[in-house]
């Protein structure tokens, strides 16, 4: 069995609204910081969405076949 979890829906705005959202946690020195989260979010982002984007439509070709 293979499992895998992740989001690939994600957005740059959504991301950048969970950040506001999580200012608590985000201002933990364990957490990671702010501006590197932010830091290239919309081209790792569009990179994400590519890579999701292949994943998901081979496991689709697999669940038809």
């Amino acid at each position: 069995m293979l499992a895998l979890q992740f989001h690939p829906e994600m957005t740059s705005a959504m991301i950048r609204d969970w950040i506001q959202r999580s200012k608590p946690e985000t201002d933990s020195p364990c957490s990671q910081r702010v501006a590197d989260m932010l830091a290239g979010l919309d081209e790792r982002v569009a990179r994400l969405n590519r890579i999701a984007e292949t994943l998901l439509l081979n496991w689709l070709g697999h669940m038809s076949a």
